[in-house]
């Protein structure tokens, strides 16, 4: 999946609340998958390996503590 994010969209936003490393990190897929390429976790409690293997034009925006391997293994996302 490579796409950009489209100009002036903005982040959807996620609150990690109470959901677990997995739920999370499905939601950012399903967030792609429905076209969101702009993507803000909230509270994300410093949990680890937060959107990990991103594509290429994925932007993620993490507000709060992040754990260990944030974001590892992308293939271009920022």
């Amino acid at each position: 999946m490579s796409a950009s994010v489209p100009i002036g969209q903005k982040p959807l936003a996620i609150d990690c609340g109470d959901l677990s490393v997995r739920a999370i990190n499905q939601a950012i897929r399903a967030a792609m998958a429905s076209g969101s390429f702009a993507i803000r976790l909230l509270r994300p409690a410093a949990r680890h390996n937060l959107g990990v293997a991103l594509p290429e034009g994925v932007e993620l925006q993490i507000e709060g503590s992040a754990g260990y391997y944030v974001a590892g293994l992308n293939d271009g996302a920022t």
